[in-house]
Parts: C-alpha cells; structure tokens; sequence
C-alpha cells in the first residue's frame, strides 16, 4: 500500500461504532465517521514506509446485535536513494578535481538532496554544486583547488525524505587532501605539452593529437584515471572494424580525459610526428621516456588544459565542469 493512499471501512447493513489502525510501535491512523457512521475514511497523512498496521473494526447490525473485525496490511518500502563519492578516503588529488556525488537513483527532488550535502575545506574554499545529470552532482571551486587543501564532502541522506516515495538509505562522508599543483597545457596546433608545479615549467614535451577527421578537443580536462597499459581497440570510438582507420593495440602509460575516448599515453610508433604535426586519433601520444615521466609526475584530479582546434570540449565527457564560466556553473544549482 501506498503511504498517502486514503483508507476506509465501510459497514454494510450496519453502523461502525468504533475503528482503530495501528502499528506495533503505537503509531495510530486518525479518521472519522461518515454522519450515517457506515463509513469511516482516515484523515490525509503519510504514513511510515515498511510499517505493517492491524485494522480492527467494531460494529452493530440493524437489530443492534455487535461484531468485529480485524485485518493487517503494510506500507510498502520506500524506493531508497544512496550516494557514491568521489575522490575515495585518504585520496591525494590534483587542483581541478571536482567532488563527484553519483546516486543509486534520480532524486524526485534535487533541492531536497543538495541541502542534505555539504563541503568543508581547510583552508575555506569557494564553491558550488552543479547538476551534470539527474543523477549526478559535482561541487567545483570557483578556481582550481589551493595545493594542500584538506577536504571533507557529507551526504546526510539517512532517512532523508526526498519526495515521490523516495528516502534517503544511509549517510556517507569522504576526506582527501589535494596534492601539488601540477597543471598540464596542451598546444594541439604547436604539438607542445607543457608541464607546471607551482606555476613553474618543469618540462616541455613534444606531443603529437588528433588529426584531421579525429580532432582533439580543445577545453580543460581533468586526468580521470591512470592505467599503466590498456588495450585500445577502435570500435569503442565508432571506427568499424575492417576500415583503413580500424587499430586494436596495447598502450603504455594511459591516463583518461574523457569519456569519449582521449587518453595522454606512449606513442613510440609516432615518435617522428610530435612536435610537428598531428597524427592520432584524438589522443595525445608521446614518446615513452615522457609518457613514463609524466605517469609519474602527474596524478587524478591534475587540469589539463588544450588550446589549438575549433572542437570544444563538454560538460559531461568526462569532468568538464571547467570549461562552463562561474556565473553558468552556479545555474545548475538545484538551490537557484
């Protein structure tokens, strides 16, 4: 049953002189008697979800002679709403990692949810969150993280009322630290990348990206993982297999950009092409040596930044949260 469904008990032939609904724990349902008193209808009110409640009913025929009867039903349970954090406990993240909250289900109500999060920082830091999807928040600094922040991100959903049948199932939190402030900024059109800590250069690497038909996406990208090899296989892009383009090959040192498929990894087969010209399918290829300095050096979180070609980058292909201004970030509030 429903936790508003109205209820009723209705007297046939006779007239009920008395309806009590209960739960074990005391918990009663109200209502009131029709003027004729052969139908009792509960008040409006939610009820408890997963409760099972007794009926028992009292009544008198129309030669006065009295009955009773008694019934059980339940409450069905409500539809339960967790939530999934990122960064990971004790995790040690780069300057652009946004605070990833993925629910098991769509909130009905995401202003109820947003309220129920929260973000603590030492030192203080401004920020926002932004809905990317239904069913995921992110909360993003206004500008990238300050090296050495200490954070702690709360989701208080235990028992929380969201609304349409749904509850919150239980609270959650998540600490982790940001570590060095290492940013990476990619020339797609000088096929340089040039790696900062601190706002120092510490290394210029010669890079080779997408060529024509396969275009890397200019934008801010956030590393979302690291691999130290995968199998890259052209029919996860949409190449077909059998085509001029088609490609199945183990790659060394990757780590992902986006969800459509851009990696920053060795490419020791177009060592002659970086620094002069674009060659891949979109990902960023460099030689070996580089590829396993900057596995290395960079990390989870770390910005990288693309200039050079007229394809843009987007919000959900991947942690594009950086590429929307702040003014446009703060409208995907579900608080505005």
């Amino acid at each position: 049953m429903a936790p508003d469904a109205e209820l009723k008990v209705v007297a046939a032939g006779g007239k009920l002189t008395s309806v009590v609904i209960k739960a074990k724990d005391g918990t009663q349902i109200s209502g009131a008697l029709s003027p004729a008193a052969d139908v009792w209808t509960s008040s409006p009110q939610t009820l408890p979800f997963g409760q099972t409640f007794t009926a028992q009913a009292f009544a008198v025929d129309r030669e006065g002679v009295s009955t009773s009867a008694s019934t059980t039903f339940k409450v069905r349970n409500a539809d339960l709403v967790s939530a999934n954090i990122s960064p990971g406990e004790n995790a040690v993240v780069g300057v652009g990692m946004p605070i990833v909250v993925r629910f098991s289900r769509a909130p009905s109500d995401q202003a109820a949810v947003q309220s129920a999060l929260s973000v603590s920082s030492t030192p203080a830091v401004e920020g926002a969150w932004g809905w990317v999807s239904d069913s995921e928040v992110h909360w993003r600094p206004k500008n990238y993280w300050p090296a050495g922040t200490d954070v702690t991100v709360r989701a208080s959903l235990g028992d929380l009322s969201i609304g349409n049948d749904q509850t919150g199932s239980t609270s959650v939190s998540r600490s982790f630290r940001i570590g060095k402030a290492t940013v990476l900024k990619v020339g797609i059109d000088t096929h340089q990348m040039t790696v900062t800590s601190g706002g120092s250069v510490v290394r210029t690497i010669p890079i080779t990206t997408g060529k024509e038909r396969f275009t890397t996406r200019s934008g801010i990208k956030v590393i979302m993982s690291k691999e130290r090899s995968r199998i890259m296989d052209s029919v996860t892009v949409d190449i077909p297999s059998g085509s001029s383009e088609a490609y199945r090959l183990k790659v060394e040192y990757a780590m992902r950009l986006t969800n459509s498929g851009e990696f920053i990894h060795a490419a020791p087969w177009s060592v002659g092409a970086q620094g002069r010209r674009n060659v891949s399918h979109g990902c960023t290829g460099m030689s070996m040596s580089n590829a396993s300095w900057i596995y290395d050096f960079a990390k989870v979180g770390d910005p990288v930044e693309y200039t050079g070609s007229l394809k843009p980058m987007t919000l959900t292909n991947g942690y594009g949260d950086w590429n929307l201004s702040w003014k446009s970030w703060g409208k995907r509030s579900a608080a505005v």
